[in-house]
């Protein structure tokens, strides 16, 4: 598998079931937001689902038109870090869509067009604006 980036290889965004790869590839955009997270980060980010094929992303609950099935899309997690604080860091990365998932611990991010959303671990939506307070606490720590 080959490196993408300084930090970030083909085997951390290949699909989990079935280890293939999007055939169009990766967008350049992708992964250098994703250099960009882990360089901000200053250590490892877990990519925990990126390129996801049709089977792989209907078994996950993905939706039909997810930015996953194209290799558009990663979702980021970092050991002991709150993913509020991760959101924050994402934002200074260039990401088109950022989803924050409450109590599931991870960040979304993708090179769609702009969209920002919050859930909580059912799936349920919830107000963003209501965790900015706390981002913005968090981000003192930050740098």
């Amino acid at each position: 598998m080959a490196k993408l980036s300084k930090n970030i290889g083909e085997i951390e965004l290949q699909c989990v079931c079935c280890r293939r790869l999007p055939d169009n590839g990766f967008p350049g955009a992708l992964i250098d937001g994703l250099q960009e997270l882990r360089d901000l980060v200053g250590g490892p980010i877990y990519i925990t689902s990126g390129y996801r094929c049709p089977r792989h992303n209907k078994a996950v609950g993905g939706v039909p038109n997810s930015l996953h099935m194209k290799g558009w899309a990663a979702d980021v997690t970092v050991p002991f870090m709150d993913p509020a604080k991760l959101f924050r860091l994402a934002e200074q990365c260039g990401f088109g869509g950022m989803g924050l998932y409450v109590g599931r611990g991870f960040v979304h991010v993708d090179v769609g067009p702009r969209a920002r959303w919050c859930t909580d671990k059912y799936g349920k939506k919830l107000e963003l604006s209501k965790y900015l307070p706390k981002i913005e606490e968090e981000r003192k720590d930050v740098k």
